[in-house]
């Protein structure tokens, strides 16, 4: 697989800074930016159960609208009930990291598809790294365990990060 997907960029260490925290609706939620890369920056949230403690079980729920369309879903909403932490980040094209006009007839991510090929690093192995690196920050908490949840054809990059780590 790491021989299609063009390879990934050397590891580095993930920075991660808080950019805000907001309680309503009975959800804590805190506004995160995590490095994957040099130059690359993903947003994410991280929102559990007013009440509840930063838990061990942290779930990862990934969406291709991005973060928003993973914090309205039916899945979410399941996960924060049983007490679990959820996380939802806008991976690269997605979310608030789309860009604009990258669309071209019915073909979403048209353009940011095509740039990856260019560079020989395919979306596809974009956001499998950006959910290895999210997944390996998450789990950099002592005992802390991830399960990684997507909704529709996003699913593909899940696959992709569990056939490389063992531990999703």
């Amino acid at each position: 697989m790491l021989f299609r997907s063009g390879g990934f960029p050397r590891r580095s260490p993930t920075a991660a800074r808080r950019v805000g925290t907001e309680e309503k609706e009975g959800r804590r939620t805190e506004g995160w930016i995590l490095k994957t890369e040099p130059g690359v920056e993903i947003p994410m949230v991280r929102i559990r159960s007013q009440g509840s403690a930063p838990g061990l079980r942290t779930a990862l729920v990934l969406h291709l609208e991005g973060k928003e369309a993973a914090q309205q879903s039916d899945v979410c909403a399941s996960l924060l009930a049983s007490g679990v932490e959820v996380v939802a980040c806008d991976l690269r094209a997605t979310g608030e990291t789309r860009v604009a006009d990258d669309r071209i007839a019915d073909a979403d991510w048209h353009n940011s598809a095509e740039w990856g090929l260019w560079i020989g690093r395919p979306l596809l192995a974009q956001w499998t790294w950006d959910v290895l690196r999210v997944v390996e920050h998450l789990q950099s908490s002592p005992g802390r365990r991830v399960a990684v949840h997507s909704i529709g054809p996003i699913g593909v990059a899940a696959v992709c990060a569990a056939a490389i780590d063992a531990t999703l």
